[in-house]
């Protein structure tokens, strides 16, 4: 499965629910109005996925976990993506560039889910956490092959 389809198909297949915070979109909703041919589409999804992951790790460095791995793989092959494709039509951004939008995203993520530990006891259950974890799973497997 290419990358446009499998994007495409994780955007009709996860169900649609309410931000946890209202800044927040939803990847799903984000992807179900977005032209999935455009790079920018594609280095956005990438940013996205990688702030998620750092908003993750961050949560999990104070735990005793071998799921640190794996979104440290990720959080990298996500950043990665996106400075490829940046570099790709402007010349002048660096990889302090792409990780200064990575940690703004990482911080729009971690604060409603440590609001939700408060009310919870849980990080990312609430919504958009599960959906769009469940997407930059699949989007990782993908850039991985």
């Amino acid at each position: 499965m290419n990358l446009k389809a499998l994007i495409l198909a994780a955007a009709l297949v996860t169900v649609p629910g309410p931000a946890a915070a209202e800044d927040i979109t939803p990847l799903n909703d984000y992807l179900l109005k977005a032209d999935v041919n455009d790079p920018a589409v594609h280095e956005f999804l990438y940013l996205r996925c990688s702030g998620l992951y750092m908003a993750v790790l961050t949560v999990l460095e104070t735990k005793e976990t071998s799921e640190t791995d794996g979104f440290n793989a990720g959080f990298e092959r996500f950043g990665w993506a996106a400075f490829q494709l940046r570099k790709a039509w402007s010349e002048h951004e660096t990889v302090a560039d792409i990780f200064e939008n990575i940690d703004d995203i990482a911080a729009m993520y971690l604060e409603p889910a440590k609001a939700n530990y408060s009310r919870t006891g849980t990080y990312f259950s609430a919504s958009p956490f599960p959906q769009d974890l469940d997407l930059c799973l699949k989007l990782e497997t993908t850039l991985a092959q």
